[in-house]
């Protein structure tokens, strides 16, 4: 798979100015065999002499064996124990949605695959260049970029990695979760995840996760709220929203992480959202769903005002 860069100079008319081929791993594609379509699900024990054993990584959280060309990952976290937009402090940042596999932090790009974390060199945007590319974990699936940190989402968890070092993020912790697919969003020292049941993730739950992670290496969960099938969320100035599949796009004042049910702001009926994108300056929301992108002003959270709609066909 292709990392593309395009000029934006002329937004009516982007231009293609660079083209990394086979940056990314093309999962599931065998050159032989063809593209996967299904799998039988069965259960293994092996045991493997590490010090003998080449093929055999440990970092970042997890213990790895390599297998033709891709990681198989036996998640544990860093004690050992079994797996469990507005201004982000800490220079330039891209501006994305909770549910997006790419994010810019300063002068790189992060990008995450099911596995990997993929670092680039954005010193010179037109000609952008790897610089690191390693395993993180299991079934990854979101990367949020906050406060010089980033918050990555996966099927079993949510990890944190420090970029101090920007071209080598150093993993920091692992919040674990049951099996549920989990876009994570951060204020503060809150983080905000969503689960959810029903997809490729077979998880079982609907709700979301308040977690205190004042202290990085070890975050802790503070509240579970109920929700009805979540996907998607964002938050700015304690303002979150979630969405929330066929209920639509529903607003909470988040201050109080005790009572955020109790604090439902407004609730935009008749759409079936996907992810929304908060501009805390603007005050303008962008929302993605099954029949487009619409933009909300939300000056007032208590009455979310449409201002445009983009349509989408399926």
């Amino acid at each position: 798979l292709d990392l593309l860069v395009f000029d934006l100079s002329n937004p009516t008319t982007p231009q293609l100015v660079n083209r990394l081929t086979d940056v990314f791993p093309n999962f599931g594609v065998d050159p032989e065999k063809g593209i996967v379509v299904g799998y039988n699900r069965s259960s293994e024990t092996q045991k493997f002499n590490c010090d003998a054993n080449p093929n055999i990584y440990s970092g970042g959280g997890g213990i790895w064996i390599r297998e033709a060309d891709s990681f198989d990952s036996r998640v544990f976290s860093a004690n050992g124990a079994k797996g469990q937009t507005s201004t982000t402090p800490g220079g330039n940042v891209g501006i994305g949605g909770s549910t997006a596999r790419f994010t810019i932090n300063a002068d790189f790009l992060y990008t995450v695959s099911q596995s990997n974390l993929f670092s680039f060199s954005l010193a010179n945007g037109a000609k952008p260049f790897k610089t690191n590319d390693f395993p993180i974990g299991f079934n990854i699936e979101t990367i949020f970029p906050y406060d010089n940190k980033l918050f990555i989402g996966s099927q079993s968890g949510m990890f944190i990695y420090d970029l101090a070092t920007p071209d080598k993020p150093t993993f920091v912790s692992m919040f674990g979760h049951v099996r549920a697919c989990d876009p994570v969003v951060v204020e503060g020292d809150r983080a905000y995840v969503t689960l959810r049941d029903g997809t490729v993730c077979n998880g079982f739950n609907n709700q979301l996760d308040v977690l205190n992670i004042k202290d990085l290496k070890s975050p802790v969960l503070i509240k579970s709220y109920p929700l009805r099938h979540p996907i998607g969320l964002g938050i700015t100035d304690g303002i979150l929203m979630i969405c929330d599949d066929n209920d639509g796009l529903k607003v909470y004042d988040a201050k109080d992480d005790l009572n955020i049910d109790a604090n439902q702001l407004d609730q935009v009926k008749g759409i079936n959202t996907f992810d929304v994108i908060p501009l805390g300056q603007s005050k303008i929301a962008i929302v993605t769903g099954n029949d487009g992108v619409f933009q909300y002003n939300f000056a007032n959270p208590k009455k979310l005002e449409l201002l445009s709609k983009i349509a989408v066909k399926q």
